[in-house]
């Protein structure tokens, strides 16, 4: 009598799954999928909140849905931030050639790669500018803004910047992007004219706020490339 393939790897199947039932061995842990593309998060434990409010988590992203920006309303809505660990000051500490923009520096970390905290930018703004205050953490001025074209000199300049004690350089943050670019990407993307220029304003300011913190009390001076 011929079997088919089929049923030869069912009872193959059957007869190893008996096996393992009968074996004193304990089964094997297969790790999932997820568990095999990502390491472990080490601040699994921790306060998200309370990384950033501490410095150690950072403002990696921002996002939003159509209606963030309404009209009808005095301020945005439904924003929320990526935050994740890096070292933002890589360009201060480092060759500032090394490192243009944030994304290179984000790359520079495992944990951006594999773990981010989505958190409502509004709540995080909130706790942040409560966290300064008690503890009189100011955060440095914008003095200038280097905007960037072909062989302009923007990023020879920023590196420039960089070098100096006094300077905090946020080169090419992804959120200020997308907060300045908004209601342009609102009204292109989703074809609303509901789109308030007071609410983006505000998370235009919001997010400056977050990506320009530090507790460096000698850095005075703060440039958005």
């Amino acid at each position: 009598m011929l079997f088919s393939t089929t049923e030869i790897l069912l009872a193959a199947g059957f007869f190893f799954a008996l096996a393992a039932a009968s074996s004193d061995e304990p089964p094997i842990d297969i790790p999932s999928d997820t568990e095999v593309q990502f390491s472990d998060d080490p601040y699994a434990g921790q306060d998200k909140l309370g990384m950033i409010k501490d410095g150690l988590a950072h403002l990696a992203a921002i996002r939003y849905e159509s209606t963030s920006f309404s009209s009808e309303s005095d301020g945005y809505t439904g924003v929320y931030g990526d935050f994740c660990v890096y070292d933002p000051r890589l360009n201060k500490i480092d060759d500032p050639s090394l490192y243009p923009t944030i994304d290179d520096m984000m790359l520079t970390s495992e944990h951006c790669g594999d773990h981010t905290y989505t958190l409502p930018l509004d709540e995080v703004v909130a706790a942040v500018l409560s966290h300064d205050i008690n503890t009189g953490q100011m955060n440095p001025p914008v003095k200038g803004l280097l905007f960037h074209a072909g062989h302009a000199g923007a990023g020879i300049l920023s590196n420039v910047l960089a070098t100096f004690d006094s300077a905090l350089v946020v080169p090419e943050h992804p959120a200020i992007h997308d907060a300045l670019f908004a209601c342009d990407y609102i009204h292109n993307r989703f074809e609303s004219v509901s789109c308030s220029s007071v609410a983006q304003k505000q998370l235009v300011e919001d997010v400056i706020k977050l990506v320009t913190r530090s507790s460096d009390a000698s850095i005075t001076h703060a440039y958005i490339k």
